[in-house]
Order: C-alpha cells, then structure tokens, then sequence
C-alpha cells in the first residue's frame, strides 16, 4: 500500500488515505501494531473492502493474485473518479463513505472484538474480509438481523468451521475461501441459529 500511495495517485487514493486519517471510530476498530500502521495497513484494509464489494468478487473468486487484483481496481477508481464533476464526486465519496460506516456501526454493536476473530492484538486480512464484506452483504439486503448474541458470535468466530476459510497459508482468494468466509458471516448475521456454524 506504501508503494500505490506514490504510484497510484488520484482522487479514490486520496479518499481512502483521508478516510482513515478522519474517522476515529475506523482507527480504533482495526488493531494492529504501530509499524504495520506506518505501512499503511488500514488503507490497504479498506481498499480491499471496497475492491470486494464493488466487484461482487466474494461470488466469482480472485484469480492472479490479490495484490494485482487490487493495484488494478485503484488505478480503474482513480481514472473513473477523475472524470466525475465536483457534484458528482461529493456524491460518491458519501456513496462509499455511508458504505462503510453502515458496518462500522453494525460491527461495533454486534462483534465482540470489532474485525478480530479472538482477542489478540492484530486484525487479521481475511478476518477483516469475512466481517466486513459478509456484514455489508447483509446490511445492503437489509437481512441482517438487528442484535446478534455476542457469546454465540465469539463461538462461530473460533470455531474450525470459520478458520478453515480465514487461518490457510494458501489460495486464500481463490472462490472456495473468499466465498466461503463472507457467507460465513453473512449467515451468521442474517439467521444467527446455533448450531448452523458453531462447533459444541
């Protein structure tokens, strides 16, 4: 993200940097270590939130890798963006500003340890993928049920049924993996049943 910040210039680089400078509740609802924010970890977060739900990406799979994936879709944002009037522009930076506060919102009063499978220090990538692309998929449906047990949550999130989309080394984007991890939640969030995810 460091390297696309001096490549990738233009106005949804721009968005995102700023976004993340800004919102206070974002910055205290990612937790990572402080050299991992020097390397821009929260924007790459968000960029990847934005990249996954603007292209539905969660239902086809990424193929070529996810860095490559991403370094396209900005440079397509920032060229999209560029062309837009002033009027045009403000109405979508609220347009994606409104996207993501939705599920800030959403995960701060439902997810025990905010974009976090377990209380430890670091968000991991694709934990913050399965909780904020499958909580959006389910607040852009309007499905997603209004209180959630955060008990039963803290279950689902450690469970193996969860992990085995999230704690690979490997084709981590791949549609079996992406998929499986954001409908995971969405699931979760939508019907909330025990026993549907949580291993007992």
């Amino acid at each position: 993200m460091e390297k696309r910040k001096g490549i990738c210039t233009g106005k949804f680089t721009t968005f995102l940097y700023e976004y993340c400078a800004q919102n206070e509740k974002y910055r205290s609802m990612i937790k990572i270590d402080k050299w991992l924010a020097k390397r821009c970890e929260r924007e790459e977060l968000l960029l990847r939130f934005f990249a996954i739900t603007d292209k539905k990406s969660y239902e086809t799979g990424i193929s070529g890798g996810i860095a490559i994936y991403l370094d396209e879709y900005l440079k397509e944002k920032n060229k999209e963006w560029e062309k837009l009037s002033q009027k045009n522009l403000t109405q979508k930076l609220n347009e994606y500003k409104k996207r993501i506060n939705m599920v800030l919102e959403y995960v701060e009063k439902n997810f025990p340890y905010d974009f976090r499978h377990k209380q430890c220090p670091q968000t991991k990538r694709s934990v913050f993928e399965a909780i904020s692309v499958g909580v959006w998929k389910s607040l852009s449906e309007q499905k997603a049920l209004k209180t959630l047990n955060k008990e039963y949550v803290k279950e689902c999130l450690d469970s193996q049924s969860f992990k085995q989309y999230t704690h690979v080394a490997n084709e981590l984007h791949k549609r079996q993996k992406l998929q499986g991890r954001v409908m995971f939640i969405y699931h979760l969030v939508t019907t909330a049943e025990e026993g549907d995810h949580a291993e007992h």
